[in-house]
């Protein structure tokens, strides 16, 4: 994949490979390119080059609705949440399940919500009114409104820089048990800690390139990355 914006060549011949089940880290300093790919990857800008293959089909991403249909999920350091709205309106905003006359139907969005909310392990109900929530819970509350859409791939975009060591150790408990279902987990961080935790393999990139792609976690040491 490539991408410039105006004299700046953000991504050049970019290639990143994932595998579902398996986590892989995206790291390199600020500035290395890793943003525009994801936002790439999740249909806010195009590509001018390259092609984007989903279990060997080429894919056009062409805006956020069609990544979601595609399985394609993110999060980011800023949650993007309703704060006015419950957990389970969150989790279903925009896709909400209508009853027979096409009202909403609380009581199964509830139940779905709590069934997801059980398969993460999180301690928050559904009728939580988000706002109440801590930053550490609303990114669970992103993970888990991927879960709903069915995502094969989850992509978490620097989801570390404000939480404590507790918080980050119980967020990739979350993603390795959605690794451990078949979802490809991408970590994405200018950071080396914790790369070890949740990767099963690591891309390197650096000035809009990747130096290093797709190098086994096992046996690499930080000092090699």
């Amino acid at each position: 994949i490539s991408r410039s914006f105006g004299g700046v060549q953000a991504l050049s011949e970019v290639d990143l490979r994932l595998r579902a089940g398996e986590g892989h880290a995206l790291v390199g300093e600020n500035g290395a390119g890793k943003s525009t790919l994801v936002k790439i990857l999740t249909g806010v800008h195009q590509p001018d080059s390259g092609e984007i293959l989903i279990a060997g089909e080429e894919q056009r991403i062409r805006s956020a609705h069609t990544a979601q249909s595609l399985g394609i999920a993110a999060m980011y350091q800023e949650p993007s949440v309703f704060l006015d709205l419950s957990v389970a309106e969150n989790i279903f905003a925009g896709r909400r399940p209508r009853g027979v006359l096409g009202s909403v139907d609380w009581s199964q969005m509830n139940q779905e919500a709590a069934t997801v909310l059980d398969e993460l392990g999180v301690d928050f109900a559904p009728d939580t009114p988000v706002r109440g929530l801590g930053v550490a819970d609303r990114q669970l509350l992103e993970i888990a409104k991927a879960l709903s859409t069915d995502a094969r791939v989850l992509i978490m975009d620097e989801p570390t820089a404000a939480l404590s060591p507790r918080e980050v150790d119980n967020l990739f408990r979350v993603a390795r048990g959605l690794r451990d279902r078949g979802v490809a987990v991408v970590f994405i961080s200018h950071q080396l800690a914790g790369v070890t935790q949740i990767a099963d393999r690591v891309t390197v990139m650096r000035r809009g390139k990747v130096t290093a792609a797709g190098v086994p976690m096992a046996g690499t040491t930080t000092a090699d990355l």
